[in-house]
């Protein structure tokens, strides 16, 4: 989903035409399932296990093929997550059609 957005946001910066793209990217961020970065996520439970001395070194070769997937779904994840970021560094702000709630 991030790839998406980041996509609608530039196209919008490009072609100026933020209504029909505001709209779009709304509607991928309403349905984009939340999700946490899978290398986080595996090294939250090594620790889990570490701490209760369930980690050995049969475990730690078992669980290499998903470290590596972790690793990649991650960085990937990082990348995609940085791009947005770059492109809505690069966006020009907008006017809010109407006052925010508490400001």
């Amino acid at each position: 989903m991030v790839k998406n957005t980041t996509t609608f946001v530039t196209e919008s910066t490009v072609t100026g035409s933020t209504g029909q793209a505001e709209r779009e990217v709304l509607a991928l961020l309403a349905v984009a399932r939340e999700t946490l970065n899978p290398a986080l996520v595996l090294a939250w439970e090594l620790r889990r296990a570490e701490a209760r001395q369930e980690l050995s070194l049969e475990r730690l070769v078992s669980l290499q093929p998903r470290l590596n997937a972790a690793l990649e779904e991650g960085e990937q994840m990082a990348s995609d997550i940085q791009d947005t970021l770059k492109a809505l560094k690069h966006s020009p702000p907008l006017p809010a059609k109407s006052l925010l709630p508490g400001f």
